[in-house]
């Protein structure tokens, strides 16, 4: 059983652009209508992801891939664009920012504390540790076959 199963190793935001696989929110689409489900799969216009989103995948990353962090989130510093000196900093830090996702300091704040919240939460640890131990041995049975 193990070995028919395949190890991918996305980005989030790559597992989440998906369409190829079934999540458990195709599942609950599915039950309201299969016609639901067809058109919020594959017809659906995609909005731009609210702040939530931005939030909760800085958080994620934080606790699971905690050494990508700064090279996917930057967060947005307070500067006044009405002066000179505000309207450089941003422009520098728009540079800086490219390619990044930008989340500002009270989001910040935020996602460090519920980081902080997590790595507290017994529960949660022995998840994650059942599933680093599921992984590792998924991705050992890989190198064999």
């Amino acid at each position: 059983m193990v070995k028919d199963m395949k190890f991918v190793k996305d980005t989030f935001s790559e597992y989440l652009g998906k369409k190829d696989h079934i999540s458990s929110s195709d599942i609950k689409n599915v039950l309201k209508s299969p016609k639901y489900y067809f058109w919020n799969k594959y017809q659906k216009v995609e909005k731009e992801d609210g702040r939530h989103f931005a939030i909760g995948s800085a958080l994620h990353e934080l606790i699971m891939e905690p050494h990508l962090f700064k090279s996917n989130y930057i967060v947005f510093p307070k500067v006044d664009k009405r002066t000179k000196e505000g309207k450089a900093a941003y422009e520098s830090f728009m540079a800086e920012a490219a390619g990044k996702t930008i989340i500002n300091e009270e989001e910040m704040e935020m996602i460090v504390q519920m980081a902080q919240n997590a790595s507290e939460n017994e529960i949660l640890l022995s998840f994650l540790k059942i599933a680093t131990e599921r992984l590792a041995l998924i991705q050992q049975t890989k190198k064999q076959a």
